[in-house]
């Protein structure tokens, strides 16, 4: 059996938690309407049909993708996860909440009062949760949203139903039946080293520290003195944290900006231990940070017109169950040894074309290629580009480079491509790298940096670096 969540008479989900299974279709009276249907067990694909083109497209359906699908229309199913939706800002004040009745029907009200992240469309104004007085399940969601730049509010109406008769298949959803399949999946063969990139993704290399030192380089490949950054990233079972530092150029004195306490001149640069970072970013505060203690999680960064530390509306703290889980996967990939180029890179996509490749000259590295093609005259659509990552198999992976080529929104050339150098086998048997050499092409501008690491796998970190920014650094927050 599944729950069915309707928003209102524009679209109908239908959500099976123990199989995981999404099925809706997405309607728009005098529009174009789609139906996604996706199966997470045994093998996670999703098909999606759009009836404007008539295509009936296959893909991969990962594991974040299915968080981000799933965890907002759970979360509707329940009081408690109403309130996660309505609390857009760990600053904010907390909702109202009453309990009454409404056109004769047992409801509990949330109401939020005003805030900057509201105001800005970060989170309802208010929900009106009908709830079915015998199981006391909810039966209907009310939700009032401000639109940003403009005063008005937006409405929409979730219907829910319980134990409904799960979807067999697309073709309930009205996708005619017989239609060919466009397969965008990257090839069957690629599929294992995928499957293993995405595992490293999500545990790392193991608990310990990462530091990252970064420079810039001219033409030449010397360094230029100048776009000098520190980056942590370390891991402690579920906590993890993820930390960027810039340091002034060489001639330039460190400065003080509104509070804040910068990091020193480090004369050793780079030829630094990992004790010599740590103290010299002890009491600094970061330019960008990310922290995690396992249950909760903040995005912040310094805001230098501010003075202060600051993050999405009124707060660091991401509330929001699917945004958690998506910022989750991408930040635990810097732990990882660059191995963030899987799936979220080489998913599928409709007009490209993929290659696997090896190298005879190389035996165990593995080359997988995307091409997508440029859209066709006169649509829109995503501009053409190439990726390729080469990854060495006999070393847990390993990435060895990894390419981008295509062309910025605006029409110029754009790319980057990363080189991954110096390996290294780690006490407990993975690998990571050393050293990396990487360039950024944007228009005619071609920026080049060379990073150095420190691998540090027994070290832990204080409690209080992976946990509130707020309680770490009181003078900027706030």
């Amino acid at each position: 059996m599944c729950d069915a969540v309707g928003y209102g008479c524009q679209v109908l989900a239908y959500l099976e938690p123990h199989t995981g299974c999404f099925a809706g279709r997405f309607e728009v009276p005098g529009h174009p309407w789609s139906v996604v249907y996706a199966v997470a067990k045994p093998e996670p694909r999703l098909l999606s049909y759009y009836s404007q083109t008539g295509v009936l497209s296959l893909q991969e359906w990962p594991a974040h993708e299915q968080r981000r699908t799933l965890l907002p229309l759970q979360d509707l199913l329940s009081v408690e996860g109403c309130l996660r939706i309505i609390r857009a800002g760990p600053a904010d004040p907390s909702p109202q909440v009453s309990s009454g009745e409404r056109e004769g029907r047992a409801c509990v009200e949330l109401t939020a009062p005003p805030s900057a992240s509201r105001n800005a469309g970060l989170g309802p104004a208010s929900m009106t949760l009908f709830i079915d007085p015998i199981t006391k399940r909810v039966e209907e969601v009310r939700i009032r949203q401000f639109v940003p730049g403009e005063t008005q509010i937006a409405e929409a109406t979730y219907t829910i139903a319980y134990d409904q008769p799960p979807v067999a298949g697309i073709h309930e959803l009205g996708v005619p039946q017989g239609l060919p399949i466009e397969d965008l999946r990257p090839p069957k063969e690629a599929w294992p080293l995928l499957d293993r990139l995405d595992h490293r993704v999500v545990h790392g290399i193991g608990d310990g520290v990462i530091v990252r030192l970064s420079w810039g380089l001219d033409d030449e490949g010397k360094p230029t003195g100048g776009e000098r950054r520190i980056m942590i990233a370390a891991q402690e079972g579920d906590r993890f944290l993820n930390l960027r530092y810039s340091l002034a150029p060489d001639a330039a004195p460190s400065q003080s900006q509104g509070g804040r306490a910068s990091v020193q001149d480090l004369p050793a640069w780079p030829d630094l231990s990992l004790e010599q970072v740590l103290d010299a970013i002890r009491e600094a505060v970061p330019d960008n940070l990310v922290t995690s203690d396992g249950s909760r999680l903040w995005v912040g960064h310094f805001d230098k017109d501010k003075g202060r530390l600051t993050g999405q509306g009124d707060g660091m703290e991401i509330l929001d169950a699917s945004h958690r889980a998506q910022v989750t996967s991408i930040w635990r990939s810097y732990h990882s040894g660059g191995a963030w180029v899987g799936r979220r890179w080489f998913g599928g996509q409709a007009g490209s074309v993929y290659r696997v490749l090896h190298d005879p000259q190389r035996p165990g590295v593995v080359g997988l290629t995307k091409h997508r093609a440029p859209p066709p005259p006169g649509t829109d659509g995503p501009p053409q580009y190439s990726i390729a990552g080469w990854f060495d198999t006999t070393r847990d992976d390993l990435p060895l480079s990894f390419e981008l080529d295509g062309q910025l929104c605006s029409g110029e050339p754009g790319g980057e491509r990363v080189d991954y150098l110096d390996p290294v086998e780690l006490p407990n048997g993975r690998w990571f790298y050393r050293r990396t050499l990487d360039w950024q092409k944007s228009g005619t501008e071609v920026k080049r940096r060379e990073t150095r690491c420190i691998l540090a796998l027994d070290a832990k970190l204080p409690p209080s670096w992976f946990g509130d920014p707020a309680l770490r650094f009181p003078q900027v927050v706030g």
